[in-house]
């Protein structure tokens, strides 16, 4: 009885409780709500900036399509890491599309981003030549001025099919680097490998030659045989690549981690050059074999300065790094770039840098290196018996009283210097990249050999 009672209870219980939820009772439990999640006030955009070598200690500014500028005035500076990398925060009532652009001295590059959210943004040469596909005029400095005039220039679909475009252009290149990533908004580490291996091994040059047109090259930096010349594809703003670059052997392309060890190199020459020349040379010393300085002893191979030749020069005071031996220091080598690689059997590679003298002048050249038995890069010169040597040159004429008329005027500097280790050479004939040639004779009365 006891139990059958029990059970008799719960029944009635049950029944009870469901005529009282029938009945609508206030006691009935209140559906719960979760609360709205607040609307977002703000968003990030963040990426690297890099060229193959990172993009230091360059000012980040965002502008919307409105021309305003972020961040704003009076707002502590956005600059990347030693890394390349950068987050900067806008108002979500920023308005899009947005040009990115990382500056640092008289360097910029540009990249853009289509909607108001997160997102990632790399700035490298890629992104440049992705903004001067999407800029009317070609020239990506002028993209977001272009977008102020007419905000319908970039949206997402339009911005995805031209970075398609760009990656279609430079496929080859990323297929031998193993890299499938987006350049525009994929993750990357400016480390010398994956999509950072990728630029180091493309030159891009966005050239102006009017005030509406550009003229655009797109070039693969690589291993290449002496007097070969890369492979390269033309185009302009007012038209779209006709092909793709040329199928590369991943072999070909520079070792993965190249870039930083230009870097080390650079920074070993500016430690060598910081010392007082008391520190570097020995007292009147003139020759190779008065430098004294372990530092500067490490920047060449085998820690031995009279194994380089470049162009029939050698180290001394009147030669090759005569600045070893001047009095003067604070010099400091910075920029680095990887250039090409020289097919001879140590794969020397050619690369390029910046010189800031201790005064502030500064100038851009190349060294040919060598990776020395401990793994590093260290100076061995070009090895050529012969002191010549072509370099080329963009230079923008300006009219000040007719500025229609100004231009740019682009060329290559032919330069053989008739000095006492050619005085066996009658004539030099240079081929151009079109395949046209030039003819320098000796002059007896002249210092170079003129071009005839």
């Amino acid at each position: 009885m006891g139990r059958f009672s029990l059970l008799i209870k719960s029944t009635a219980s049950m029944v009870l409780v469901g005529m009282l939820a029938a009945c609508g009772s206030s006691s009935d439990p209140v559906p719960v709500t979760a609360p709205a999640a607040p609307a977002p006030t703000s968003f990030t955009v963040a990426g690297t900036a890099a060229t193959g070598a990172v993009f230091a200690n360059a000012t980040i500014t965002i502008t919307g399509s409105d021309g305003t500028s972020y961040p704003a005035a009076g707002e502590p500076a956005v600059v990347t890491g030693a890394d390349g990398s950068y987050t900067i925060t806008l108002p979500i009532t920023a308005k899009p599309p947005f040009v990115v652009k990382a500056a640092r001295d008289d360097q910029s590059l540009v990249s853009v981003v289509a909607e108001a959210k997160d997102s990632t943004a790399n700035i490298t040469p890629v992104t440049n030549l992705i903004a001067s596909r999407l800029c009317p005029l070609g020239d990506p400095a002028q993209l977001a001025a272009e977008i102020k005039k007419d905000p319908t220039l970039v949206d997402a679909t339009k911005l995805a099919a031209k970075v398609a475009e760009v990656v279609a252009l430079i496929k080859p290149v990323m297929d031998a680097a193993g890299v499938t990533a987006n350049p525009l908004s994929g993750k990357f580490v400016a480390d010398g490998t994956g999509m950072d291996k990728v630029l180091d091994s493309l030159s891009i040059n966005i050239t102006p030659n009017s005030k509406t047109t550009v003229n655009i090259e797109v070039a693969v930096k690589q291993q290449q045989a002496e007097g070969a010349q890369p492979a390269v594809i033309t185009f302009t703003n007012t038209t779209a690549p006709t092909a793709a670059l040329p199928a590369v052997n991943a072999a070909d392309l520079v070792p993965s981690g190249t870039a930083p060890l230009i870097a080390d190199l650079l920074k070993r020459m500016t430690a060598c050059y910081a010392l007082p020349q008391t520190d570097r040379i020995n007292a009147g010393g003139k020759t190779a074999a008065d430098i004294k300085a372990t530092a500067c002893k490490d920047l060449f191979v085998g820690n031995d300065p009279s194994k380089y030749k470049s162009n029939g020069a050698i180290v001394s005071s009147t030669g090759a790094f005569s600045g070893i031996f001047g009095t003067g220091v604070g010099a400091t080598f910075d920029r680095g770039t990887y250039e090409f690689t020289r097919s001879n059997p140590e794969k020397d590679m050619v690369i390029g840098y910046r010189l800031t003298s201790g005064s502030g002048a500064t100038s851009y050249a190349t060294f040919v290196v060598r990776t020395d038995t401990d793994g590093k890069l260290r100076q061995i010169g070009n090895q050529y018996k012969y002191n010549g040597s072509i370099s080329s040159y963009n230079q923008l004429r300006n009219f000040i009283n007719q500025p229609a008329a100004d231009y740019n005027s682009t060329g290559y500097l032919l330069d053989v210097n008739n000095t006492a280790d050619v005085a066996s050479v009658d004539k030099v004939i240079v081929t151009s990249p079109s395949g046209k040639t030039f003819l320098l004779k000796r002059n007896p009365a002249s210092s170079y050999f003129p071009l005839m």
